[in-house]
């Protein structure tokens, strides 16, 4: 048997959703959809291959199973990982993804995950006086805020657009401010 491996989506499918799966190799064959909890057999059909932009692999469809629950594939000897049918699949990685925001979010925060932080690190390099900085979101898991590389990209297409004598009479100052603000 060649090898091959089963491709379908880690976290599943809503129960009208297209469903389809990928293989490795190349193989027209049979394919079974089991459920976890019972080890019955809920849909059969067959894989075939396909040919594509990105070379050829075995597909398979089983979009009118549509009974919540949770399952794997079964291809001769191989099996899937389980994966769930379920109206609401998107509720809990959306919980997550919001949760995961609300925990970056910096300085005095309402939900209680932290308390305030980054309240007194803005320092102008022009004067040396303090800024306030306060609010807005981590980055990058360091616990410092940085301005984004392309607002840096953006400053160094507003130089370059200007006459290359005044650029390059000024850019050994603007790089050493930019070094000395994002150290």
């Amino acid at each position: 048997m060649p090898f091959m491996s089963i491709y379908v989506n880690h976290l599943g499918f809503t129960p009208h959703a297209a469903k389809t799966f990928r293989f490795g190799g190349l193989l027209d064959t049979a394919f079974r959809i089991v459920e976890e909890s019972t080890e019955r057999i809920v849909h059969q059909g067959e894989v075939r291959r396909v040919s594509s932009d990105f070379g050829f692999y075995s597909a398979a469809e089983f979009s009118n199973l549509l009974t919540p629950g949770e399952y794997h594939i079964e291809v001769d000897r191989e099996r899937s990982h389980t994966f769930r049918i379920a109206p609401d699949l998107y509720y809990e990685p959306l919980k997550k993804i919001v949760g995961y925001l609300t925990l970056q979010r910096c300085g005095d925060t309402d939900k209680g995950w932290h308390g305030c932080c980054h309240i007194d690190d803005g320092i102008r390099i022009d004067n040396g006086q303090r800024q306030d900085v306060s609010g807005g979101w981590h980055d990058a898991c360091d616990l410092r805020k940085w301005a984004s590389a392309a607002f840096i990209k953006d400053l160094l297409c507003v130089f370059s657009r200007k006459s290359n004598a005044l650029f390059h009479r000024n850019r050994t100052r603007f790089f050493i401010q930019i070094e000395r603000a994002f150290p």
